[in-house]
């Protein structure tokens, strides 16, 4: 499991962990990243997550998405990011943080 620190290109000014990986709660072909987005920088009223889903050997699988709204200066959300797993997954890296 990767912290992605120095991981990841960003538009938002933000300390980013990941702290969990597993499989989806609501569908197990999904794996899930949990990861930890802290604002440093400017309010960002749309945000997206862009996560890498490894495999035990270390072989780049698989790649999701997913979005958080309103993250004021000095706030934290938690981003949930799936992608299909089919049971495969065990490290994930944060690639991008981005805010429109």
């Amino acid at each position: 499991m990767s912290d992605g620190l120095g991981q990841y290109e960003t538009e938002v000014d933000a300390d980013v962990n990941i702290v969990d990986v597993m499989r989806s709660d609501s569908d197990p072909a999904y794996a899930m990243a949990v990861v930890k987005v802290k604002n440093r920088g400017e309010e960002c009223p749309v945000g997206a997550v862009t996560v890498l889903f490894y495999d035990a050997q270390g072989t780049f699988y698989s790649e999701g998405v997913d979005h958080f709204m309103e993250l004021g200066k000095g706030d934290t959300v938690t981003v949930n990011v799936e992608a299909i797993s089919e049971g495969k997954a065990k490290r994930a890296e944060v690639v991008e943080v981005s805010c429109q």
